[in-house]
């Protein structure tokens, strides 16, 4: 129990903070995306909305990102254990 004398204030304060927590979350993610998008039309010269690759192109290029990913998680998992 709240010691407030507004508990109900209290409640929907704590519940704005927490959604504006969550969109500054969000927006972090979206920008990143942003960035990394540019980053990766400079570099390679092309978008996402590319249609020169095929489906099992593509695939195999989820899957060697997918392994990269493994790797870091790897990684860190050492890093961890050396704690």
């Amino acid at each position: 129990m709240s010691d407030s004398i507004y508990p109900m204030t209290d409640a929907i304060t704590e519940a704005v903070v927490a959604q504006l927590r969550t969109r500054a979350i969000t927006e972090a993610v979206v920008a990143q995306l942003r960035t990394r998008a540019e980053k990766g039309k400079e570099k390679y010269g092309t978008t996402m909305e590319r249609d020169d690759l095929t489906l099992m192109q593509w695939l195999q290029h989820l899957q060697e990102e997918l392994m990269d990913a493994a790797v870091y998680v790897e990684k860190l998992k050492g890093e961890i254990e050396k704690k």
